[in-house]
């Protein structure tokens, strides 16, 4: 169903001789646009080499958005493997209030092929935190060991970061006995 919008003002002028110049019936006329449904918005899309824009149902302003799962969302540091699967993710999701990203996770039976020091967690919708941020994860459990573990935001990064809280301790090699959950927040 197309649909039309028209300028506030309309001209009162009859159009001139020259059909090749812009003439007030062209002003006057309204511009047709087609697609999206009720509720969509116009948003630019800089991918779309024909218009430039794209049709988006919008978010409403802090629901949670369930992340699609990705394998190649969750890596590791120090030539280790994450393995997640899609059945180890039990949440994964975020919410945006302006400019900041609330993001939850709860992941369980996780592996680890090599010990590493860092485990890498995509950070979703293409955002990447204006600064950096630091939280406290709620659970990290590794090899039967319930130990303190950090989620790290870097400004400009788009990965979110897992360190254990000692520096010199390491997330274990394990087959399905790395658990996280949690929240961070950050600005956008």
């Amino acid at each position: 169903m197309a649909n039309v919008t028209r300028h506030r003002f309309a001209s009162g002028k009859t159009d001139g001789p020259d059909a090749t110049q812009v003439q007030p019936s062209n002003w006057n006329d309204g511009h047709v646009y087609t697609g999206g449904a009720a509720g969509d918005v116009l948003t630019r899309d800089p991918t779309d080499a024909t218009y430039g824009a794209k049709w988006t149902t919008p978010t409403p302003i802090g629901a949670w958005v369930a992340v699609p799962f990705n394998a190649g969302d969750f890596t590791a540091g120090d030539g280790a493997s994450w393995i997640v699967t899609s059945g180890n993710v039990l949440q994964f999701d975020y919410s945006l209030v302006g400019r900041r990203m609330f993001l939850d996770f709860l992941l369980v039976q996780t592996s680890i092929n090599i010990p590493t020091g860092t485990l890498v967690l995509r950070i979703p919708g293409g955002y990447v935190p204006a600064r950096a941020a630091v939280n406290a994860v709620g659970l990290a459990w590794n090899n039967v060991s319930v130990g303190d573990a950090y989620a790290y935001a870097q400004a400009g990064i788009p990965d979110l970061w897992f360190r254990r809280a000692a520096a010199s301790v390491q997330w274990a090699a394990s087959s399905g006995d790395t658990h996280l959950q949690g929240q961070i927040d950050f600005a956008i």
